[in-house]
């Protein structure tokens, strides 16, 4: 029974120390991650902020994973991690979360100097009110819009207050939404590193902004046309990346009238099959009515042509033709067309002018063709495009030229340079700043950037070769 004991006593001796040496071991083969989290003077520290290190890999049972939080000096330590590569956020509360990836933590080693810099954010608070500006109005939604920072969101409450939270420093406009009514929004207000801008008061007007009025008849001046499109474009919306395109359509007597718009400058445009489109530029001031914005149709004119590949004699099918009237430089026309299996394309309804044609279709370069003449009652024929597989592309970032941040909602076109009359051209919508246009020709270009909230920006002599991609980036201003 003695030797029984005996041998029990071992054999708990003997598990307890091989237990403890798995465990002594495991902790000897983590890695460590170190740092420090301060405020934005990289100076003063931040205690008690929480440090997540989280390895990316597809095998999520045996990812590492590890959590700290700062000691009074702003000190952390990440202990026990696994082999691997690392992100590593930082966070604390009224503070905008800073990241760092591809942090290569090894066993028994401490991958140090992982610090971190924290933004403090900064509100807009105020009140929405009826147009006395007393009266609340209660479940507005309320933007806070910067357009290189974003959009953050807040509601009013019952007694019209409100308050947007989370806000990087910026430059802000704060808008207002609700049912029957609009609201003036409140412009440039610049907000710096932790500031709380109070007192901002929005007030509301029922649901009537600028509108534009006028009549559309035939040449004669007096036979109205019913049903016609009428089609109101901001005038920069090409290098803006989008187009505000809202369809009314003429009454039985031709006249018309465009309702709940802001102040802007308009290209308008009237359009019915079988009369040459009618175009306008209007200066709407903000709140105003601008009136007789006439339109005389004329008999039109058209412009028609073939899509063929690099060998100029195969068809594309399905290819986009787009055109501009050069008089109103940078407002697409709202005429297009679409090629058909023999690549035939036909440009119908256009008034006398001179026009700009670019061709898009999927895989191939984008072409344009200028200076094309067109004559009322006249087809412009024999308008062909060789649409070609080119190498030379150019990429870049959009960045703020104050912050230095890339700019959300970007838009880019480069064109050849000098007076060329046709060639191959290309355009990038971009969300984050960041840009890639491919299929260019060598050569030299011209770019064109733009974004909503800064001036258009123009870069020349920008090289193009064949199997290179040309490193470009702008710097826009703030207007």
């Amino acid at each position: 029974m003695r030797i029984f004991r005996r041998k029990a006593q071992i054999i708990f001796i003997i598990s307890f120390f091989i237990i403890f040496m798995l465990g002594q071991a495991a902790f000897a083969e983590g890695g460590f991650i170190s740092g420090k989290v301060t405020k934005s003077d990289g100076k003063t520290p931040i205690a008690g902020a929480r440090v997540v290190a989280a390895q990316r890999t597809d095998e999520v049972t045996e990812a590492g994973f590890g959590i700290s939080t700062t000691n009074s000096a702003g000190e952390y330590v990440i202990e026990n991690l696994l082999t691997g590569i690392y992100e590593v956020i930082a966070s604390f509360p009224g503070f905008a979360d800073a990241t760092k990836s591809n942090i290569s933590v090894v066993s028994s080693k401490v991958t140090s100097n992982i610090d971190f810099v924290l933004l403090a954010y900064g509100s807009i608070s105020g009140r929405i009110t009826e147009n006395d500006g007393e009266a609340p109005i209660s479940n507005v939604e309320v933007m806070a819009v910067d357009v290189a920072v974003g959009v953050n969101l807040s509601t009013s409450k019952t007694d019209g207050s409100f308050k947007v939270k989370e806000l990087l420093p910026g430059k802000y406009t704060i808008r207002a939404d609700i049912e029957g009514n609009t609201f003036s929004p409140i412009k440039d207000i610049r907000l710096e590193e932790g500031d709380d801008i109070k007192g901002m008061i929005i007030k509301a007007h029922k649901k009537y902004l600028g509108q534009i009025s006028g009549n559309i008849t035939e040449q004669d001046g007096v036979t109205p046309i019913s049903g016609a499109e009428i089609t109101k474009i901001p005038q920069n919306a090409e290098l803006l990346g989008y187009m505000r395109i809202e369809d009314i359509y003429s009454n039985p007597d031709g006249t018309y009238t465009i309702q709940d718009l802001p102040g802007d400058t308009y290209a308008v445009q009237a359009h019915k099959a079988g009369f040459g489109i009618g175009i306008t530029l209007v200066t709407l001031p903000e709140d105003s009515h601008v009136q007789n914005i006439d339109f005389l149709l004329m008999t039109p004119g058209s412009i028609s042509g073939y899509i063929f590949e690099q060998n100029g004699s195969t068809p594309i099918d399905g290819a986009t033709i787009y055109c501009k009237n050069n008089e109103f430089e940078g407002v697409p026309i709202a005429i297009k067309d679409i090629s058909n299996a023999e690549g035939k394309y036909t440009l119908n309804d256009l008034s006398a002018g001179v026009y700009s044609i670019q061709v898009k279709a999927e895989g191939y370069a984008l072409e344009f063709k200028s200076n094309i003449d067109v004559v009322s009652g006249e087809e412009t024929s024999g308008r062909n495009f060789i649409l070609g597989t080119y190498t030379g592309s150019v990429s870049g970032v959009i960045f703020d030229k104050i912050t230095g941040e890339p700019i959300n909602n970007t838009f880019i076109m480069v064109t050849p340079s000098g007076s060329v009359s046709e060639g191959t051209c290309g355009d990038n919508f971009t969300s984050d700043g960041l840009y890639l246009i491919n299929g260019l020709k060598a050569g030299n270009y011209i770019a064109k950037v733009g974004a909503v909230g800064y001036k258009t920006h123009t870069e020349e002599d920008i090289i193009i070769q064949e199997g290179v991609i040309a490193n470009v980036d702008f710097y826009l201003e703030r207007e």
